[in-house]
């Protein structure tokens, strides 16, 4: 599968809010644990052999995610001790991460229907 031009999980970011009630700017690490990248890498490339362009699709599913979770992510659910499940969309994926105030770690990104406690190791 090709990689797509300007993605990086690996790098720093810092994000701003928009709405008046958020004046600083918050900056946290962004980890992708090697095990979750696996994951990543596994389903699109599933997705692409089924249909090409349907891996391209839940990257950018994935990304938007990702997104939600940089700006805001104490908006989904604890789901075990210090750890938060975001589901996608349109893809029948989780992406189970820890959020400290220096750091974002994505631990799993897992299908629904995998055992649960498979993310359970990684934490």
């Amino acid at each position: 599968m090709p990689a797509r031009a300007g993605t990086s999980y690996e790098s720093g970011f810092a994000t701003s809010c928009a709405s008046a009630s958020c004046v600083n700017e918050m900056a946290r690490r962004w980890i992708i644990r090697p095990l979750a990248e696996s994951d990543i890498d596994h389903a699109a490339r599933w997705y692409d052999d089924r249909q090409p362009g349907l891996g391209l699709r839940f990257l950018d599913a994935l990304d938007k995610v990702f997104a939600r979770i940089r700006v805001v992510p104490m908006q989904f659910p604890t789901v075990s001790t210090h750890v938060r499940r975001a589901l996608l969309h349109t893809f029948p994926y989780a992406v189970y991460f820890r959020v400290t105030d220096e750091t974002l770690i994505v631990l799993a990104v897992l299908h629904l229907r995998r055992d649960p406690r498979t993310w359970h190791a990684r934490s």
